[in-house]
């Protein structure tokens, strides 16, 4: 990738989303893995059928999902392909699991928006990382 050593500016003067590097948007993806994973962690005890797993897997995934909220960094290209499969399968698993109670939810109650909020938390974290390694991609 491109370092731009004009730091928070892109050619044509306009400021820069991530200062330097163009087409990084690994600071919006960490953000909403952190978003993701804190909904995960409020709201199991809350709601313990959240995912048709035992809840450790719930833990355990918002701890995974910081830890590769962590290590996502513009040099590495394999952190942010992780980062867009992490995306993709966390919003898969959350949105497959709302399918599933779909019919016994009613409709915009809080709990269905609990339950919808973490896989729309995913969706964005999947643009986003896909954006990231496009813009790697394509020089």
């Amino acid at each position: 990738m491109e370092i731009d050593p004009h730091s928070g500016e892109q050619p044509n003067g306009n400021p820069a989303f991530m200062p330097g590097q163009k087409h990084y948007y690994g600071d919006v993806s960490r953000k909403l893995f952190l978003a993701g994973g804190i909904l995960m962690i409020v709201f199991a005890p809350v709601y313990p059928d959240l995912l048709p797993v035992n809840n450790l897997f719930v833990v355990t995934g918002a701890v995974l999902l910081s830890i590769f909220a962590g290590v996502t960094n513009p040099k590495q290209f394999w952190v942010n392909v992780l980062d867009v499969i992490i995306a993709a399968l966390s919003f898969l698993i959350f949105e497959a699991a709302i399918f599933q109670v779909y019919g016994t939810l009613e409709w915009f109650s809080l709990e269905f928006l609990v339950r919808q909020s973490i896989p729309v938390v995913f969706f964005f974290a999947l643009y986003f990382s896909s954006k990231t390694v496009r813009g790697m991609l394509v020089r």
